[in-house]
């Protein structure tokens, strides 16, 4: 009797496990809230590149505005000169007489070299003004050009 309680203990048992299984298969799965580790990876990747593009752009705004900074500061220069050079006497100005000049003052601001040409075409003079500096990979010049009377009228 014992073997046969036994025997009927396992039969039980299968038949729950098996009516068990057969409820449990049959009901709705419940949804899982979070994301899985692909998602997150994919978001992530996603996230990476347009961190780098606006990472990259902000690089190139920065740059592009100390050149700008560099070309402004050149052409003040160049200008603050070529007032000086016009407010000179024609004829007995040093800085007027024909030749190539340069600035005392460089390098300006560690930076800028400023130099000048004079030519003579007897009743007026030409001159350009040119100040560079030398940028990452190459180097940068402005050069500003005037022509100079020495009579009253042109």
């Amino acid at each position: 009797m014992r073997d046969h309680t036994k025997l009927r203990a396992f039969v039980l048992a299968d038949e729950v496990a098996i009516f068990t299984y057969r409820e449990t298969k049959n009901f709705p799965k419940q949804e899982e809230k979070g994301f899985t580790l692909l998602e997150v990876m994919v978001a992530l990747v996603i996230l990476i590149i347009g961190l780098m593009s606006v990472l990259s752009l902000v690089t190139s705004v920065i740059r592009g505005n100390a050149f700008s900074n560099k070309m402004t500061t050149a052409t003040i220069l160049a200008q603050d000169k070529m007032e000086e050079l016009m407010a000179l006497r024609f004829d007995t100005a040093n800085d007027l007489t024909p030749n190539q000049h340069t600035d005392i003052n460089n390098p300006i601001n560690g930076l800028f070299r400023r130099e000048w040409e004079v030519e003579d075409f007897g009743d007026c003079k030409r001159i350009d003004i040119e100040v560079g500096w030398q940028g990452i990979q190459r180097a940068h010049v402005v050069t500003l050009t005037t022509m100079l009377s020495g009579g009253d009228e042109l």
